[in-house]
């Protein structure tokens, strides 16, 4: 009856635990206990640097950046990665609203069919308490997000009109 009891706790400790073996990381993680390692190297896409005008915030973490005439055609471009609102309040500086004028560097980086400019480090031109205000998002010798270092509380808010 031991022997029977004991393999039947073996089979259900097993069973059991089986689920988080087969979710874990098994060191594929940045370890830092924030997540998953980026899928893409950023540094391997093409720089890039445009200053124009925010003319479109997104909740979450982009902007679209009217920066010109191209040809006689308006040019825009979508910028990602601009991170979290708790990281930008760490930092002690505004989200770019609609009407600023930035300077964003970064890497343009293609996944698949489709091309994401990814910031780095952005630039307020005309911010009338701080002009010259930057921030920057992610570390340029790895291209890893800077605000996973920063253990906050998570606030999705997007950026004010």
């Amino acid at each position: 009856m031991k022997n029977r009891m004991g393999a039947v706790f073996a089979v259900l400790a097993l069973i059991l635990l089986s689920p988080m073996w087969a979710l874990a990381g098994n060191g594929k993680g940045v370890m830092d206990g924030t997540g998953p390692a980026p899928k893409h190297d950023l540094l391997q896409g093409i720089p890039f640097e445009y200053t124009g005008t925010v003319v479109e915030c997104n909740d979450g973490q982009g902007l679209v950046l009217y920066v010109g005439d191209e040809g006689g055609e308006e040019f825009s471009v979508v910028i990602s990665g601009i991170g979290p609102q708790r990281y930008w309040d760490l930092m002690g500086v505004s989200r770019p609203d609609v009407t600023d004028v930035i300077t964003v560097e970064g890497y343009k980086i293609t996944v698949g069919e489709l091309a994401f400019n990814v910031a780095f480090k952005i630039t307020f031109i005309n911010e009338e308490d701080e002009p010259g205000a930057s921030i920057q998002l992610r570390d340029p010798d790895t291209g890893l997000p800077l605000w996973r270092k920063a253990k906050l509380k998570m606030n999705k808010k997007g950026c004010e009109e």
